[in-house]
């Protein structure tokens, strides 16, 4: 028999997985050492690199934002800290990212957003440094342990323990999803006889090999873009991936390396992996991040303040420019470039097969 306590829980996690879809929110944060709740709105805006900002569409995208955050406040307010038990000392602050947009300032000029306001918008030059931060003035007494694993047991836990059992069974998620798509059938959809899952074990990536399109691995695991993806890579096919930020692109980009990295001395001469980032003369935390991850392997991290300075170049000079120049004299090496930015035009132009800036 449940108890009290556990009939609340397994109350509780159902009404949160029957929240409306469109509550998704883009990432949150919790900061244990100031008991805080970060949660950030991401808005690519303008599309093109350097585009004309329109107060209109400044305005719908900014709205829009402003419109999930106070979904995510009521949710952290009224959903998540009680279902925690957190202390009323507990705080959720808002952000509003627009990656796209040089200075903070744009708000204040177009929109007429108050100083006040204006820390809890991030743009490019925010993203650049973390002081950004200490202008929130966040709380400096840090949450006991137990609070902590409470408040991660809700976020993270909610959506993997079943209505029968509060110990976590992904097993039992993915039998939900075979009978979701295949019905009473456990193998391979449709022709080529059926493969049965083990269920004593986590599915792996090695599982996939020499598995039919049609079989439940695969289905579960890839969609049409993915495969897609996946055979561009090992047929060695120059490949664009375009998406939002957390989307997963730096995470294939980096297997993708590894994997090349691995047969580098019998395919190629060396196996390049390009920041796009463009900090001008100082390394990015993600550069930072990538030199150290692959200091002894066989992949070598080029960063843009490396080309800038081994070439010669001013700041003024774009990264698609210092890229060129720097794979002109690179024979047989395979190259994977992260975080390059792409006009809409270029984009445009890569669809059609025409000559691009890419």
């Amino acid at each position: 028999a449940f108890t009290k306590d556990e009939i609340k829980n397994v109350a509780l996690r159902l009404l949160m997985k029957m929240l409306e879809a469109n509550s998704e929110f883009d990432f949150m944060t919790i900061d244990k050492l100031s008991k805080t709740n970060l949660h950030f709105e991401v808005k690519t805006y303008p599309q093109d690199e350097g585009g004309q900002i329109e107060k209109k569409k400044l305005k719908e995208r900014f709205d829009q934002a402003n419109v999930q955050l106070g979904k995510g406040k009521h949710f952290f307010q009224n959903v998540v800290a009680p279902i925690a038990e957190l202390t009323s000392t507990w705080t959720w602050v808002g952000l509003v990212c627009f990656p796209e947009i040089a200075d903070k300032n744009v708000f204040k000029e177009v929109l007429g957003v108050e100083d006040n306001d204006l820390k809890y918008i991030l743009t490019k030059k925010e993203m650049a440094d973390a002081k950004w931060m200490d202008e929130l003035n966040l709380g400096t007494v840090a949450a006991t342990d137990e609070e902590y694993k409470r408040l991660l047991a809700v976020l993270l836990g909610s959506e993997h323990v079943s209505f029968k059992s509060q110990v976590l069974r992904y097993l039992d998620d993915i039998q939900d999803t075979i009978k979701r798509i295949s019905g009473s059938q456990e193998g391979v959809i449709g022709v080529g006889g059926s493969t049965p899952l083990d269920t004593t074990k986590k599915p792996e990536f090695k599982d996939l090999k020499k598995k039919p399109l049609g079989d439940i691995l695969n289905i579960i695991f890839w969609n049409s873009n993915q495969k897609m993806l996946m055979e561009n890579l090992k047929n060695h096919q120059s490949t664009i991936i375009l998406g939002d930020f957390g989307g997963g692109k730096t995470s294939v980009l980096v297997a993708g390396a590894e994997e090349e990295a691995a047969v580098v001395e019998e395919e190629a001469s060396a196996v390049y992996f390009i920041c796009g980032l463009d900090n001008k003369e100082k390394n990015s935390i993600l550069d930072i991040a990538l030199e150290t991850k692959w200091k002894d392997s066989m992949v070598e991290v080029v960063t843009v303040p490396r080309m800038r300075s081994e070439l010669g170049q001013a700041s003024s000079v774009s990264v698609h420019e210092l890229i060129q120049q720097f794979m002109e004299d690179k024979d047989n090496v395979k190259v994977f470039v992260d975080e390059l930015p792409v006009s809409k035009e270029d984009l445009e132009k890569i669809k059609a097969g025409e000559d691009s800036q890419l």
